[in-house]
């Protein structure tokens, strides 16, 4: 049969097709000469066995050399491509793969209709083999030669909605390594990527889940407050869908983050949602919801109820056949049928003393202890060191995205647009951060830490006198190269500002520094820089022509000395709520400063004679990086001296707070400061670079600076006398 194939190939004038039929059959050979050592399977018969396929093949391969040889390339590539669905069984896979790369990596016809559902065909195989970069490199061209039109594949289904769903699968299943190391950024930053595809597939349901993989991974990562807000909106999307299970899924979740955060009323709620049977949940989430109500109930003296919960577990555990899950739910409905009888006869008769029951925990407490509850949830989750959670990754793309906002449409936040920033920003904006951050402060939290007069003096007088005058010296000689000098006017700027709120504070804490110390000098900075940071930088560059002095200090006394005061008085009515619920202080700020430094560089871009020069801002920022790195190094020396009297975890709040300045309140003062100053931007560039450089920089030292500490605490520790 083959031969008499060849010869009618051949014969018919068809030698590439000839040449293409010989190649896959000695390929088949090959193949199976290489699997004779797996005796133990069964092996497929060879293709010169299978009549039917070798006249499929000859059929298509005729025909698509007569296709190539008029120019119609897309037929060749459909003719390929009919190849490739045809071989659909497993033990034909390597024939599928074989004519669907020929298909889509042809030199002519490879972003045709059909070599475009070629490597759809392909992503999909890769995926399902775990070869995930080539998945995703197809899953990738697929899409990009999709995009443009109406395409469908052979069943009719949209070509480019598949190459998403392929897509989102593909970076979905990229998340699961990261995820095991628990390198939960990188999670996060892929899950974002493939929620983004999923959104733009128009499926509800690839969204749903998309959504939640993204709660899941900061649920895991420790940030529950964005994990719910994810789980909400899959409950939103299951609401739409109708999706009874993907509902029980959400509250569980939900409930989960509730439980990490300690926030048991809301978290009862939930878990009773799973079991009153308005949410049709799976059995095993309604057992473990079960369980962990139960608990609370005995944890809360109210045994009848925590009884009721733990016998529907036992029914749950029952139906679902776990033998380990009925053991533990019978040992915790026992229990809870001991205790209720036990109280529930106190109540009625009232003869029991506290000292019979401190006598009935006391006989009864090893049993007790090792059947208290179920075993406890994974330990909380944390963020990979401190440092991840200060990188506001959003918040650097929100500069980005003002900034370029400001340079396509600079007329609407310009002095006198739409958007009116002489009132809004210069009063409204600049009153709300600084409220904002006397809200925020828990100056409670100072009093530990007010009598380590020589820490906070070192630090003090680094950031406010040494960093400033350090900085204008070297920009003596920074002044004789090319580099702008409103660039190099930045860098003053950013010597005479105070210290951050948070990052120093959070970055002490992520080594087990000084927190205190970090907590007290990063407030006191600030309240310091109040009437410190406009003075330097009125020395140092001097002020607008157009705005006096006293203005200056009355505008300053108004928008912010007189908000910080009123935010304090709040906090002192407000400061229960405030613990209880943790508003996010840090992103109100962070979004309002969106807004002052969208204006401030509106003004510079409709500003036709200012631009910035890319050699420049480069230099800018290697010399940032080089200051940080100096400076850090000498906080370092100085305060490790054998005559500083400081201790390792006062070295590391040094190290932090002394380096570190504050964008929040800097970007604010300027705008006061240098009111209707045209390159106002400009001065304000280095500092938006100094922000995410410290806390990068710092982030990277914190495992060094965490090791060092221990050990030097270690060795100061030993060498005390006994």
């Amino acid at each position: 049969m083959k031969q008499n194939i060849c010869v009618e190939m051949l014969q018919n004038g068809k030698p590439r097709s000839f040449s293409k039929f010989f190649h896959v059959l000695s390929l088949d050979e090959e193949r199976k000469d290489g699997q004779e050592h797996n005796r133990g399977h069964t092996q497929p018969a060879p293709l010169q066995d299978q009549p039917e396929k070798m006249h499929k093949m000859k059929e298509h391969l005729t025909q698509a050399e007569q296709a190539e040889v008029s120019g119609r390339w897309s037929t060749v590539c459909e003719q390929y491509l009919s190849l490739g669905l045809y071989f659909s069984s497993d033990s034909d896979l390597w024939l599928r793969l074989h004519f669907l790369h020929i298909c889509c990596d042809r030199e002519h016809g490879c972003s045709s209709r059909a070599a475009t559902e070629a490597r759809a065909q392909l992503a999909e195989i890769y995926l399902k083999q775990g070869d995930l970069s080539v998945a995703l490199q197809q899953a990738e061209r697929c899409l990009r030669q999709a995009e443009d039109g109406a395409w469908q594949d052979s069943s009719g289904f949209p070509l480019k909605t598949r190459a998403q769903h392929a897509l989102w699968r593909t970076i979905t299943r990229q998340t699961d390594a990261p995820l095991q190391s628990k390198n939960y950024a990188k999670a996060i930053a892929l899950l974002h990527q493939a929620l983004n595809i999923a959104k733009d597939s128009g499926s509800k349901s690839i969204e749903g889940e998309a959504t939640y993989n993204l709660g899941v991974s900061y649920q895991l990562s420790g940030d529950h407050t964005i994990a719910k807000k994810h789980f909400n909106k899959y409950m939103e999307i299951c609401q739409e869908l109708d999706n009874a299970s993907g509902l029980g899924k959400a509250y569980r979740a939900i409930a989960k983050s509730l439980e990490r955060e300690k926030n048991t009323e809301e978290m009862v709620w939930c878990l009773k949602k799973l079991t009153d049977g308005s949410v049709n949940s799976l059995l095993c989430d309604l057992v473990d919801a079960c369980l962990s109500l139960g608990n609370i109930h005995s944890d809360m003296g109210e045994y009848a109820q925590a009884c009721e919960y733990f016998q529907r577990s036992y029914e749950g555990a029952v139906n679902l056949g776990d033998f380990s899950l009925l053991q533990k739910t019978q040992v915790l409905l026992g229990r809870a049928k001991a205790l209720n009888r036990l109280f529930r006869s106190d109540v009625q008769t009232d003869s029991r003393s506290s000292l019979q029951k401190l006598l009935y925990w006391k006989e009864n407490r090893e049993w007790d202890e090792s059947i208290r509850e179920c075993p406890p949830p994974p330990p909380h989750s944390q963020h990979p060191g401190g440092s991840w959670r200060i990188r506001k990754e959003w918040f650097i793309i929100g500069i980005l995205l003002v900034i370029l906002s400001a340079k396509v449409h600079p007329g609407f936040g310009v002095k006198g647009g739409p958007l009116k920033p002489e009132i809004t920003v210069s009063y409204i904006a600049v009153s709300i951060i600084f409220f904002n951050s006397g809200l925020s402060l828990k100056t409670e939290e100072l009093t530990s830490a007010l009598l380590h007069f020589r820490l906070h003096l070192f630090v003090q007088g680094f950031t406010l006198v040494f960093f400033p005058v350090s900085v204008w010296l070297l920009l003596r000689v920074l002044a004789l190269t090319n580099i702008d000098q409103w660039l190099l006017r930045g860098l003053q700027t950013v010597s005479c500002m105070p210290p951050p709120v948070s990052s120093a504070v959070i970055l002490t804490k992520a080594v087990g520094g000084n927190e205190a110390a970090a907590i007290f000098n990063s407030a006191f900075g600030s309240f310091l820089g109040i009437v410190v940071t406009p003075v330097l930088l009125l020395m140092f560059l001097g002020s607008s022509s157009s705005v006096p002095f006293s203005s200056i200090f009355s505008q300053l006394f108004m928008t912010v000395v007189v908000p910080l005061i009123l935010g304090q008085v709040c906090r002192g009515f407000l400061r229960e709520f405030l613990d209880r619920r943790k508003p996010p202080f840090g992103a109100v700020s962070s979004c309002v400063l969106l807004m002052i430094i969208y204006t401030t560089f509106c003004d510079t871009f409709s500003n036709p004679s200012i631009e910035l020069e890319p050699t420049s801002l480069l230099l800018i920022s290697l010399i940032i990086f080089s200051i940080q790195i100096s400076f850090m190094l000498l906080t370092f020396t100085l305060s490790t001296r054998a005559n500083s009297s400081f201790s390792p975890a006062d070295t590391v709040a040094i190290v932090f707070c002394s380096t570190h300045k504050s964008l929040t309140l800097g970007i604010p003062m300027l705008k006061i400061v240098f009111e209707g100053f045209e390159h106002l931007s400009l001065i304000s560039v280095p500092l938006l670079i100094y922000h995410p450089a410290q806390i990068l920089l710092g982030s990277v030292l914190v495992p060094s600076i965490r090791t060092w500490m221990t050990s030097r605490q270690k060795a100061l520790s030993f060498s005390d006398p006994v």
